[in-house]
């Protein structure tokens, strides 16, 4: 058996006739690059006619983007040139890496067409393993596959057998940054798949957070497997090695083959070796900047999952790495409830509130039509309870991009959790009770009552419970909650900033966040579409700090934008006028502390309210956990209106 069990060309037969392309179509389109490559002049050499069915078939046959793949394929070695330079299979380092870990494609095929790419740790030594090489090391088995391999798909498989805390600290966000650069700019490899074995019971149940957060048809392909035997009802035998019962090589087998492809394919690697340091001329389409964020999102995932796993797991602190996710949850469901005519607490212009229309190039006529629809459709859908508020309407709407099937989306999913979750948390969101007493005594929530310039809300959470005396961590969600309940249908604005202040935070805080609790938060929460802005924390521990340096540098960089962490208020100055902010953190308004005051002032006298909210939910009968936490994908009957767009 051969690396790739086939010729090229036969493989390429098999995987065009299973995406229902012909061989004219390549034939045109690699035509097209090359006619597109002459008259531009910007490649320092003419692609082989391998990579370019290789990049076309990558891209979905997608000209443009396989120009600007392919752009960045030699761009990429004099931008990062930690993958690329002195990283010749040949070399000392480089042939230490390819022993110390078992990276590389299956050889069968699976039925769809897919190539499996198998990545394990065989050296359990952390001193021998280099996170810039192991990454070098996995792009130089790349530059053979996109010269002799042809698949439909990549399925990942990651055995998490003997990776530990020393191994995951290599990891720098450094490293994950670069390496995602890599992906999102020359590759496009698509992903049918991911599974994970000999997970530890702790990442698992991080990985399963996390799905929670991810869209079904992401969610969809995360696998977690306990044992072989699971892991057979997604992938036969016969394409695993022989180590898992399988009919193809051993691993050690594949790794041997592997060496030996590597040795006789010096030559590809001395001639790249060439290109490193040169610059290359690119022209990038107006389109780039959103390919980069969009591609090989489930890889960037998969880094995140791996790395804030591991760390709890070696220490036994998970819990804060879930509190993390779940504050991260938390913005989706704040981001989209504020208050207006509670005049002194939270303020909004008529000015302010033509500006957030005129953001969406939308007249207020228009906007009181898309309220009237959404009123429409509530008269028509049985299981849901009428809204009287037209600002509750109004808002959704802002929340949804003026979005009418996303509002409804929304809608929907709001009074389905207050269904679902109604005895055990909703219920208990009454003022002037011994709960509600606990929870104002152990957190600091305040909006402030200012709209920033550019008609953002800024949301502050503060815990004031050093010795961890709460309950349970729904006390210290519970004002949250409470003042979004009110905001919900009092606010307008564009977006949310937040702050969250870790001066009074520990462990004994964290603990209290335990699994199943993040379950049922992260399902409140991601009830509701909300807007984020930007994210801040102040006074942070160097924990906390390491974590969101981590965190970081995975994410998409839309979203690495939008966090901030702050040592000195001077630096948070620079992203928030003081103007905006209580005088705690060096603003010219009004304390924390007055200003919480007065929103539990309000609270308080909003108890009449909050007896009727207990009513306010989704009288649809759910008869399984499915149906309980299915949040997304609601099949919402009613009335649309046909937007159109000039």
């Amino acid at each position: 058996m051969d690396l790739f069990n086939g010729d090229r060309n036969s493989l390429k037969r098999r995987v065009l006739k299973k995406i229902d392309k012909s061989e004219d179509e390549v034939t045109y389109g690699v035509s097209s690059l090359i006619r597109y490559f002459q008259d531009s002049k910007i490649l320092p050499e003419m692609p082989s006619r391998n990579m370019l069915e290789a990049f076309l078939i990558m891209n979905k046959f997608n000209i443009d983007k396989s120009k600007t793949k392919l752009e960045m394929y030699y761009k990429i070695r004099s931008e990062i040139p930690d993958f690329y330079v002195n990283k010749h299979p040949k070399l000392p380092h480089m042939k230490e890496i390819a022993e110390t870990v078992y990276c590389f494609p299956l050889p069968r095929l699976t039925e769809n067409l897919n190539r499996i790419v198998f990545v394990k740790l065989k050296d359990l030594d952390p001193n021998k393993f280099d996170a810039y090489n192991f990454f070098a090391h996995a792009y130089n088995v790349v530059e053979i596959r996109i010269r002799e391999d042809v698949a439909t798909s990549d399925i990942l498989l990651y055995d998490m057998e003997g990776l530990t805390m020393a191994h995951f600290l290599k990891l720098t966000p450094d490293a994950l940054k670069k390496s995602g650069m890599v992906l999102e700019k020359v590759y496009s490899n698509r992903v049918a798949g991911i599974h994970y074995l000999n997970l530890h019971s702790s990442v698992e149940m991080i990985i399963n957070l996390i799905k929670k957060m991810l869209k079904e048809k992401l969610r969809n392909r995360i696998h977690i497997h306990k044992n072989t035997e699971t892991l057979y009802e997604y992938l036969p035998r016969d394409v695993l090695p022989r180590d898992y019962d399988g009919s193809c090589p051993s691993l050690q087998e594949l790794q041997d083959m592997w060496r030996k492809k590597m040795e006789e394919s010096e030559n590809i690697f001395d001639h790249l070796e060439t290109f490193c340091g040169k610059q290359v001329d690119t022209i990038i389409t107006p389109s780039f900047r959103y390919l980069c964020v969009k591609e090989n999102v489930t890889i960037r995932t998969f880094y995140y999952i791996i790395v804030l796993s591991d760390l709890g797991c070696q220490y036994n602190i998970r819990y804060p790495y879930v509190k993390i996710l779940k504050y991260i949850c938390l913005i989706h469901t704040f981001k989209g409830m504020t208050m207006s005519n509670l005049s002194q607490l939270l303020q909004v212009t008529d000015s302010e509130k033509q500006a957030i229309l005129k953001h969406y190039n939308l007249a207020e006529e228009e906007f009181e039509e898309n309220v009237k629809y959404l009123k429409d459709w509530l008269a028509q859908s049985s299981h849901l309870p009428q809204v009287s508020d037209d600002n509750i309407l109004r808002l959704c709407l802002l929340n949804s991009k003026m979005s009418l099937e996303k509002a409804k989306h929304s809608l929907e999913a709001y009074f389905r959790m207050r269904a679902v979750y109604s005895d055990e948390y909703f219920a208990s969101m009454l003022p002037n009770t011994d709960r509600y007493r606990e929870a104002k005594k152990l957190v600091t929530t305040v909006i402030m009552p200012k709209l920033t310039p550019d008609l953002c809300r800024i949301t502050i959470f503060k815990f004031e419970d050093p010795n961890g005396e709460a309950t349970d961590a729904y006390i210290y969600q519970m004002i949250a909650l409470m003042m979004a309940e009110i905001r919900i249908s009092h606010d307008y604005f564009l977006s949310n900033k937040f702050i969250f202040d870790y001066s009074n935070c520990g462990w004994k805080n964290i603990i209290k966040f335990t699994p199943a609790v993040n379950q049922k938060l992260i399902d409140i929460l991601l009830s509701i579409n909300l807007r984020i802005d930007s994210i801040h924390f102040v006074n942070i521990t160097n924990l906390i700090e390491q974590i969101m340096k981590i965190l970081k540098g995975l994410l998409p960089t839309k979203i690495y934008n939008k966090i901030h962490t702050h040592k000195t208020f001077e630096s948070l100055h620079e992203q928030m006028p003081p103007e905006f902010l209580p005088s705690d953190y060096g603003g010219t308004q009004k304390s924390l502390k007055d200003l919480y005051d007065e929103w539990c002032k309000h609270l308080e006298e909003s108890e009449d309210l909050f007896k009727k909210l207990l009513s306010v939910k989704s009288t649809q009968k759910y008869e399984t956990e499915k149906d309980k936490v299915e949040m997304f994908g609601l099949g919402v009957d009613g009335s649309f209106k046909k937007l159109c767009i000039d």
